[in-house]
């Protein structure tokens, strides 16, 4: 279904969980994009600066974003369609710690691990989105491999040890483990966001 018909059809109430998801994934990639073509002025930019500019982005494309909206704490990006409900962390390449706590804030704060409104329509799986500002590493795809081995190591030690698959395609790493407190299946998908600026030509 071509992307504008999508769009159209979920802002009317149509379209599935699936819809909902893949469109805001493309938005997400777009915004993205934007941010990393911009590196040469975002490279030092603090979290919240990055994150507000997403949504913005995502508030020009007809989406209900907001940034530090409270489900279980502040969530940095919550953008909800009809009933549907996606999550995002954010943060900063500072460590592999610094982001194996959003990680876990997703995962055991944030994230209910079910929605009974929306799968009373449908089955799906519930899916959400880690954001990795690539300012310090000049190679994000690098950085994010290293990340999947982090991440991977670290949940055989918690309750959602199951990092039942992984895979990379590009700058995204997709993972799904089981929820701590519904026991459902959850993905997320980590993006790296390319921001490291230090030009070779001078």
């Amino acid at each position: 279904m071509p992307g504008i018909i999508k769009r159209i059809k979920l802002h009317q109430g149509g379209g599935n969980y699936e819809d909902f998801i893949s469109l805001l994934n493309d938005d997400l990639r777009e915004a993205i994009d934007e941010l990393a073509a911009a590196a040469h002025q975002k490279s030092a930019s603090s979290e919240d600066d990055l994150t507000i500019s997403i949504v913005q982005w995502l508030k020009a494309r007809s989406w209900t974003a907001s940034h530090e909206t409270c489900t279980n704490g502040h969530v940095d990006i919550t953008v909800i369609m009809q009933k549907y409900k996606w999550l995002g962390e954010a943060k900063k390449d500072n460590s592999y710690a610094h982001i194996w706590k959003g990680f876990q804030q997703l995962m055991t704060r944030y994230s209910p691990g079910f929605n009974f409104s929306a799968r009373a329509r449908e089955t799906y799986t519930e899916t959400h989105g880690i954001l990795i500002y690539c300012q310090r590493s000049r190679n994000s795809g690098d950085f994010l491999r290293k990340w999947k081995e982090k991440l991977i190591s670290e949940c055989e030690g918690h309750s959602f040890h199951s990092c039942d698959s992984h895979s990379i395609d590009g700058l995204e790493l997709q993972t799904t483990h089981r929820h701590p407190n519904s026991d459902e299946i959850v993905k997320i998908i980590h993006f790296a966001v390319p921001l490291y600026f230090q030009p070779q030509d001078r």
